[in-house]
């Protein structure tokens, strides 16, 4: 029985931060689009960066935006 080896493309140094689209910013997250810009209207999530009509986020900022909520998480959990 042959097991699934997932194939990552080279990373290349220098190339700039790693920028997601909508749907899947909306998959990695678990939010739709209206709670995103909400939280984005509200200083609650990182902006998006617009590239002509497009808008893309950028992954380090949403890894630490998620990184802080589980610290969030952990901190209250741990003072209850």
């Amino acid at each position: 029985m042959s097991t699934f080896q997932l194939e990552l493309p080279p990373t290349f140094e220098g190339c700039g931060p790693a920028l997601l689209a909508f749907a899947p910013l909306s998959n990695y997250v678990g939010f739709g689009r209206s709670r995103i810009y909400d939280l984005i209207a509200r200083d609650g999530f990182p902006a998006p960066v617009k590239i002509g009509k497009s808008s893309r986020w950028v992954k380090t900022e949403v890894d630490t935006w998620l990184s802080e909520k589980i610290a969030t998480r952990q901190s209250q959990k741990a003072a209850a």
